[in-house]
């Protein structure tokens, strides 16, 4: 992309949101991370415009977040279209009538129906690869399993794909709280590991004799609009949330805004991550990292790209087997372990430090120097 201002329209189906949603309101990572960059690429001194499904058009700077809706009117005064997640033919034929260049970012892991559906098509027409300029993956990870699990042997197809990541806003991150030790954090959708949580402090509080050990759970669907009590979704894991509220070491939080979970971040020791689910990238691991608090998690997917200290992370997938779960427990005490308070503040300003490289603002630069 050369150096001359652009006028970059992003086009995002998921949830509706504004132009600081992510201060004041909690927000999904992809969405949050899109919005990030469309601010990035304004920053930078071009035109931005997000489509989503926002009802009262916003403008701020070289940034308008405007409705769906328009967007064929949008499309005729744009330099090329950015696809946030969201795909279908009919988006592509559209775009395709005016003639500019389709991007297309991703945040998903091969194995799930919102990318697999069409990169698995053998179809010509069916395969959307075929009509996109650049591919946005968020982690080597995920795209080098995108090119072995859909066959994309081509150098010309493979040299479409570009890692850019996700990005935060590292002016929610300065100075320094109290860190109470003692806290610990799990920020995810529900099935990100929720089901390990009551037995993993039951067995951290045993292994560290440590009874005033504090796991603070900010976890529930409703991140995704997914709020009636009644869904299957949430009827799934109500009798955790049971469990888990009768815990005296487990605090249910509501969810928060990635401003105010920076707060909750900046006080804790530690953020608990048992996941068991593909992590393309894992937003609230830079966020944690961010202000301090430092991951523990398993090998799953591409958490070694985003995690500076890579003994925190127990090099086994499956948590569900006994000898990594036992390894993380294990691990957790350690850290949690008087003696190791030094170590582990050094490790605290180092993946401070680590997570720099994700500010929305050097993202944005790596997507438009692509």
């Amino acid at each position: 992309m050369n150096n001359s201002p652009k006028k970059i329209l992003f086009i995002d189906h998921g949830m509706e949101f504004g132009i600081d949603h992510y201060k004041y309101y909690p927000m999904g990572g992809s969405e949050a991370s899109l919005l990030m960059l469309a601010k990035g690429v304004a920053d930078y001194g071009n035109s931005a415009v997000i489509l989503t499904n926002i009802k009262h058009k916003q403008e701020t700077n070289n940034l308008v977040i405007d409705n769906l809706n328009l967007l064929p009117q949008y499309l005729e005064i744009a330099d090329l279209a950015v696809i946030n997640r969201y795909i279908d033919q009919n988006l592509i034929n559209i775009i395709k009538q005016f003639n500019i260049p389709i991007y297309y970012y991703s945040h998903d892991a091969y194995d799930q129906n919102i990318i697999s559906s069409w990169l698995n098509s053998k179809d010509r027409n069916n395969n959307y690869l075929n009509h996109i300029t650049k591919f946005f993956t968020v982690s080597d990870w995920q795209k080098n399993t995108f090119f072995k699990y859909f066959n994309i042997n081509s150098q010309k197809n493979k040299n479409k794909f570009i890692t850019l990541g996700n990005s935060l806003d590292s002016s929610l991150y300065f100075g320094y709280q109290k860190r109470d030790l003692n806290k610990l954090v799990f920020a995810s959708i529900p099935y990100k590991g929720l089901e390990f949580l009551n037995n993993i402090i039951n067995d951290v509080v045993q292994e560290t004799k440590n009874t005033d050990l504090r796991l603070h759970v900010f976890s529930d669907m409703a991140l995704y609009g997914r709020e009636d009590n009644n869904s299957q979704e949430r009827q799934n894991y109500d009798n955790i949330y049971r469990e888990l509220d009768q815990n005296p070491n487990i605090v249910l939080r509501d969810l928060l805004s990635m401003k105010d979970l920076a707060f909750e971040f900046a006080s804790s020791n530690l953020y608990i991550h048992p996941n068991i689910y593909h992590e393309t990238f894992s937003m609230v691991m830079i966020q944690a990292q961010a202000a301090g608090c430092l991951p523990v998690t398993t090998n799953y997917g591409a958490v070694k790209e985003v995690i500076e200290n890579q003994d925190n992370i127990i090099n086994e997938p499956n948590i569900h087997a006994h000898s990594t779960y036992t390894k993380y427990i294990k691990h957790i005490s350690f850290l949690l372990h008087p003696d190791n308070t030094k170590k582990i503040n050094k490790q605290r300003i180092n993946c401070q430090n680590f997570v720099k490289q994700f500010d929305y603002l050097n993202i944005s630069k790596k997507f438009l120097d692509n």
